[in-house]
């Protein structure tokens, strides 16, 4: 029994044009989690990290703040590649949980958790000047028993 091997044809064959069509726009959002004051004292010996995330599939970690106790600072720098159907869904948020480092499991000091359209507005969206996309913002910490001091991050949307 004879078996052959069929050659692609013109119509099947995939070009590099179609598969660059495929693939749809995306934009940096890049977000520095600078440092946190006045957070709650939790335990006491605090050493504490900010876990950030716009996608939960994707979390990335600061440095552990060694020094600082309750006003940690990290001056990290994350990006996220995003695309427009996120910027533009009324459930995107930019995500920051903070913890303290502890022997068994750490501790949850606090939530920040900030919509995207409070940081970027929909005529930013289209500006390609990204000097003029830079926020700085200083957000609540929030604990579950209440309010719990401050976080400062710098939101760049970078257009691409």
């Amino acid at each position: 029994m004879e078996s052959t091997i069929q050659t692609p044809t013109a119509s099947s064959a995939v070009t590099t044009s179609s598969i660059s069509n495929q693939v749809p726009p995306f934009h940096l959002l890049e977000i520095s989690v600078i440092s946190a004051q006045n957070l709650a004292p939790v335990s006491k010996s605090m050493r504490t990290y900010a876990v950030t995330w716009v996608h939960p599939s994707r979390k990335l970690t600061t440095r552990t703040a060694q020094k600082g106790q309750t006003n940690p600072t990290w001056n990290d720098k994350f990006a996220f590649r995003v695309d427009d159907e996120f910027l533009l869904s009324d459930n995107a948020a930019v995500n920051v949980e903070i913890y303290t480092v502890s022997w068994f499991c750490d501790v949850l000091v606090g939530i920040v958790r900030v919509p995207i359209c409070e940081l970027i507005t929909p005529s930013v969206l289209t500006q390609k000047n990204s000097s003029k996309n830079t926020r700085f913002v200083a957000l609540q910490v929030r604990r579950p028993s209440g309010t719990g001091g401050t976080t400062l991050l710098t939101i760049v949307y970078l257009p691409y």
